[in-house]
């Protein structure tokens, strides 16, 4: 399992399964201006359509838990509540 991603990214898929179906959340993706800073000097880019391309999308692999597996616990009012932990003693 992995962590949650970095605040300001969210999960991203790696890869696409057959049939179109996503494959493992292992990314964590941000948007990013690749252009902002030459635009703060007063430059353009556009692609080869007449419009921008400075809009991105970065990713870096998700982080895995160091407590890849959980019980689902019910607590007191029922509600599932999730404990991590891991095999290695």
């Amino acid at each position: 399992m992995y962590e949650d991603c970095p605040a300001g990214t969210k999960v991203g898929y790696s890869t696409r399964g057959r049939d179109g179906i996503r494959g493992e959340p292992d990314q964590c993706v941000k948007t990013v201006d690749s252009c902002k800073e030459r635009r703060d000097r007063g430059y353009r880019r556009f692609d080869g359509g007449g419009g921008e391309s400075c809009i991105k999308e970065v990713s870096t692999p998700r982080p895995r838990r160091a407590d890849p597996w959980f019980f689902d616990i019910p607590n007191d009012k029922g509600m599932k509540q999730r404990h991590w932990f891991n095999l290695n003693m």
